[in-house]
């Protein structure tokens, strides 16, 4: 059976050398009819196509591999073909199904990887987090994964450029001078190096670095062609020509710059990827805008019109004399007032925003949000870990890391379980030790007393209504996220309009 290596699979040079090993493995699969090679087989044939601008290609493979994955009910199948439809979610800018997508992702990765799916988790959620703009929240997010993840570097550039386009320019500077002192050209080419080097480039340009821009440039210009992927299938970011765009206007190639952003319109259209889209136009007008003698925004031919939104549904949430009537489309059910209901009554009124759980309780108990916040803060009983112990599991893990790397080297399949047991047991422990922007989890604390008193009351609600009104399912439950933050996050495609 050929090896098909995940470096290969990443290398920016090695996508001739991935498509010898489909080839391969799909003579191999002809010949023994096996499902799970199958599924593997169309999973990299999506990610090929992906990474080539090639949607339309793409989509044959990604749903084969999802009907493959159901058959074989495989967890980790599962895993890699929910977060490739989670990346084509992310690409079309469907937030609220690619964040349900996410969570099923982790659970089937869990279960075929144990804590070491955790990575994949938190890459597509910093990357819906940086897509919506939400650049605090994606600043706490990179940082707590470079305090406890492997692949520091591509999280480190993620965070210059967040922070370049948020304005912190003198951070942004310190990341770049201490991610390019010894010069980009001597990064390793293997995982995530197109992003690395993209978001690098991009971040020199926002902040005025033109030697690492030109550097930067020359690097990226020989992969115009293709577009920003991690994982593989963790998410696309669209064409690196908008990129290389942003580039040649740092460093006043003007022509070259309008081409490029020319040819990731092009790459982000075809792709079906709107939201990258838009941040082409954006950086484009920017780009162009600041070209000697230019005059407004350049005019571009319009894409077709986008299809109007269906008729909204009529709902109803509303509460009368201590019970509730809740209503969708002719469906109608009245149940006694609880908790519950008015968490969720209050989320609904507050469509596509996050409300932190504390601050969901005192709304519900009709305190002052400060003086809910001090009640709850007065006793905790110290954090989960100390930071003795949080230093101690974080070194260990590197290590392990490493004899990983050598047992795989050595074909030590024995000695490589062992490590991953270990490495998912310390995993797990840290995640649960920490908290909100990457702070010590504390036992008992406020916070974690709220989530989890909250969670169960809106699950348990959820439950009884859908029981009663199916469609509830789809039209509410689906859309509301539970956690330290909760949120009700409609569906764009079919507007609700709730009567409160």
């Amino acid at each position: 059976m050929p090896r098909a290596g995940h470096s290969v699979a990443q290398h920016p040079d090695g996508l001739a050398r991935r498509r010898e090993i489909v080839e391969e493995l799909d003579r191999f699969v002809a010949a023994s009819a096996r499902a799970d090679l199958d599924c593997l087989v169309q999973w990299m044939r999506a990610v090929d196509r992906l990474e080539t601008g090639d949607r339309v290609g793409a989509e044959p493979h990604v749903a084969a591999c999802l009907r493959l994955a159901e058959e074989l009910r495989q967890p980790l199948h599962r895993w890699n073909a929910t977060r490739l439809r989670v990346t084509c979610l992310l690409l079309e800018g469907r937030t609220a199904e690619a964040k349900e997508g996410m969570h099923e992702a982790l659970e089937f990765g869990r279960q075929a990887l144990g804590g070491l799916a955790l990575d994949g988790f938190l890459a597509q959620r910093a990357e819906l987090l940086w897509q919506q703009g939400r650049h605090e929240e994606t600043v706490a997010l990179l940082e707590t994964g470079i305090r406890t993840r492997r692949e520091e570097r591509t999280l480190r550039c993620g965070l210059a450029l967040v922070l370049a386009e948020s304005g912190a320019v003198a951070r942004a500077r310190a990341e770049i001078d201490a991610l390019a002192g010894a010069g980009v050209a001597s990064w390793p080419r293997g995982h995530h190096w197109l992003a690395q080097v993209s978001w690098l480039g991009r971040a020199a340009a926002a902040v005025g670095d033109r030697a690492r821009a030109a550097e930067v440039y020359g690097l990226l210009a020989p992969y115009a062609d293709r577009t920003v992927m991690i994982g593989p299938s963790f998410f696309c970011q669209g064409s690196v020509a908008r990129g290389l765009g942003v580039l040649a206007g740092a460093l006043e190639r003007w022509d070259e710059a309008a081409a490029h952003f020319e040819t990731a319109l092009a790459v982000d259209r075809g792709m079906g990827a709107a939201p990258y889209v838009a941040f082409t136009e954006r950086d484009r007008d920017a780009t162009m805008g600041a070209r000697p003698g230019a005059a407004g925004r350049p005019v571009v031919p319009a894409g077709p019109p986008a299809r109007a939104p269906d008729a909204p549904v009529r709902a109803v949430f509303r509460r009368e004399e201590g019970f509730w009537t809740v209503a969708w489309q002719d469906a109608v059910v009245r149940v006694k007032d609880t908790r519950g209901l008015r968490y969720l009554a209050h989320l609904l009124a507050r469509p596509g925003r996050e409300v932190h759980v504390l601050d969901l309780v005192a709304a519900v108990q009709n305190e002052p949000e400060h003086a809910a916040r001090r009640h709850l803060a007065t006793a905790d009983a110290g954090t989960v870990l100390d930071a003795t112990a949080r230093a101690a599991y974080r070194r260990r893990l590197a290590d392990l890391r490493d004899e990983l790397e050598e047992a795989g080297a050595y074909g030590d399949l024995g000695r490589t379980d062992r490590l991953r047991a270990e490495m998912e047991f310390l995993t797990e422990q840290l995640a649960s030790a920490m908290g909100v922007g990457g702070a010590a989890r504390r036992v008992g604390g406020p916070s974690e007393r709220a989530r989890s008193a909250v969670t169960q009351n809106i699950r348990s609600t959820l439950k009884r209504l859908v029981q009663a009104v199916p469609a509830l399912h789809e039209g509410l439950a689906r859309r509301i996220r539970t956690g330290a933050f909760c949120a009700y996050e409609p569906d764009p495609s079919r507007p609700v309009a709730w009567r409160l």
